[in-house]
């Protein structure tokens, strides 16, 4: 009997990481044919990179983006860099105008927005690849040892009269 086993390799821990970049992007709709595409690019393990894409959901999306505006705004003012703010009020002005088709009018606040968003997403999605990566090395070390204990016994059995 032959037993195999492939070790952690970099394609999965390249995937990991663009996932979980990708998960918090804020281009929610298009994320699964993006994984594919970032998959073909960095010829990484197209399931790893797809699976985190399931965090974010029409439930989850609006709390997950306000975090992440709150994450990108706060480490813009860490550096120096003022921002612009957006209170409620001030969102439902600027959804009512893209809503009317009048967004030409709000492309900075619109920017702003998409950019600190943006870097909320990057921030925590390399936070959550950092995470997701120590977890698959684990789990692999763990699989391999399991896998070299299997191989003795095999080994040991078959060299049995």
């Amino acid at each position: 009997m032959q037993l195999s086993l492939e070790l952690p390799n970099k394609n999965v821990q390249h995937a990991l990481y663009a996932g979980s970049v990708l998960v918090f992007h804020p281009l929610y709709g298009i994320q699964l044919p993006m994984a594919f595409l970032i998959a073909l690019r960095l010829r990484a393990n197209l399931p790893m990179l797809a699976g985190p894409q399931l965090i974010t959901n029409p439930i989850t999306v609006l709390s997950i983006w306000f975090a992440l505006y709150q994450i990108g705004e706060s480490s813009l003012n860490i550096i120096g860099i003022d921002t612009l703010s957006f209170n409620r009020q001030d969102l439902k002005l600027l959804i009512e105008s893209i809503g009317n088709g009048e967004w030409g009018q709000q492309i900075t606040p619109v920017v702003s927005l998409f950019g600190q968003i943006s870097l909320g997403s990057l921030i925590m999605g390399l936070f959550l690849g950092l995470i997701l990566t120590a977890l698959y090395r684990v789990a692999a070390r763990y699989s391999y040892k399991s896998y070299i204990r299997l191989k003795e016994r095999v080994e040991s059995e078959s060299n049995k009269p």
